[in-house]
């Protein structure tokens, strides 16, 4: 709390210019002792923060002092700034006016730019507003109704208390409780229609995304071996981690994996056809077996 606060505190002359103890014992919920112990804190670590006496006096940074001297250095900035970016593509406004205010606070470089993180290519199109819409949501605590297409190809009306927009793989998840399921879930932006925002609003529940996730992979996390051809190597190199990836004399693949066992999985390894066998569980390859068998029963038909 105490650093929260100096960094608070540290942010708010930057913008501001100048405060008095007394406004930012006010702003900060403390007395202006504590105020005046968190400025003797800063000066002891090098920034330079001074108070002024009389009339017009208060608290102050010494002239041309910028936050980016003493935080970022020139790669963390650029990371930061293409992170925002990216943000601003998927139509959060908010972050087009952080961008802005960190453009002029850091000012250029004068280095090449090394790193960009491009998402708008494969995630939301430009006129997309459900990012917008959702973590207005969030924001706000209030619940969001829309129609989500399955998996299975089934269209059901949910009405979600959003949590967490997150992006995984190549694609927006929200993350939130499921009033149908009454379980946490997660759903893909692209499968969202007809979002509406609700007048009703929701307390936060308690557990963060990687607590939930922890609990529920921890009773459905299998191991799994796969054998690949060598016809599939491109997309094992760009799919699976180098560290669980084993190349034979045969130029085929065998991977050992942990995984959830789910919907996703299955249809992942049936993307691969022919050029993949599950070694292990057998639990895995019969029901592989089993849809391929169902697979081939629609092409007999005709």
């Amino acid at each position: 709390m105490k650093i929260n606060r100096q960094l608070a505190i540290l942010m708010h002359v930057l913008t501001h210019g100048q405060s008095t103890a007394q406004a930012l014992a006010v702003r900060f919920e403390v007395s202006a002792r504590t105020i005046r112990r968190d400025m003797e804190d800063l000066s002891q670590a090098g920034i330079p923060i001074y108070a002024t006496q009389g009339a017009g006096g208060g608290i102050r940074l010494m002239d041309g002092y910028s936050l980016s001297r003493v935080i970022f250095d020139d790669s963390e900035k650029a990371l930061l700034l293409s992170t925002l970016s990216n943000l601003s593509r998927s139509q959060d406004i908010g972050a087009d006016q952080v961008l802005d205010k960190l453009g002029a606070l850091f000012g250029p470089s004068g280095q090449e730019e090394w790193l960009r993180v491009d998402l708008a290519s494969w995630g939301l199109a430009p006129k997309d507003f459900r990012f917008a819409s959702l973590r207005d949501a969030i924001r706000s605590r209030r619940l969001v109704h829309f129609s989500y297409t399955r998996q299975d190809g089934v269209l059901d009306n949910r009405t979600v208390e959003p949590m967490t927009l997150l992006y995984r793989g190549t694609s927006w998840y929200l993350w939130g409780w499921c009033q149908l399921r009454s379980d946490f879930r997660f759903f893909r932006l692209s499968r969202m229609r007809a979002i509406q925002i609700l007048e009703d609003t929701f307390i936060r529940r308690t557990g963060t995304l990687e607590e939930v996730e922890t609990s529920y992979n921890s009773g459905h996390l299998v191991d799994l071996m796969l054998r690949f051809d060598a016809t599939a190597a491109q997309r094992v190199w760009d799919f699976f981690d180098s560290d669980c990836i084993n190349m034979l004399p045969n130029g085929q693949f065998e991977i050992n994996i942990t995984w959830p066992m789910n919907d996703w999985v299955i249809s992942t390894l049936l993307s691969y056809g022919p050029e993949l066998e599950v070694l292990s569980p057998i639990e895995l390859r019969q029901t592989l077996r089993e849809k391929a068998m169902q697979i081939a029963d629609r092409y007999q038909k005709e």
